[in-house]
């Protein structure tokens, strides 16, 4: 990615060409969201259902499917690993 000054003076980024993103946006606030869920979870400081609320998540269900898919394991397993 290069920066790029966009139309209202303030700075974007551009993909070169024949470059492709690796994620759609959603995909890539999701993975942040579960990689700062990890990291709350193995500081042993909260539940799972805090870190489902920390992360932004509504439904703790939806959080542990989305965990488990891209972790491997559940959120509740994931902390008790640490």
């Amino acid at each position: 990615m290069s920066p790029r000054a966009d139309k209202d003076g303030g700075i974007g980024y551009s993909i070169p060409p024949g470059r492709q993103w690796l994620y759609t946006p959603l995909e890539f606030i999701n993975r942040r969201r579960i990689e700062k869920a990890q990291s709350l979870l193995m500081s042993g400081s909260c539940t799972v259902e805090q870190a489902c609320a920390a992360v932004g998540f509504m439904s703790t269900s939806h959080f542990t499917r989305l965990f488990k898919r891209m972790v491997g394991v559940s959120p509740g397993r994931y902390r008790r690993g640490r």
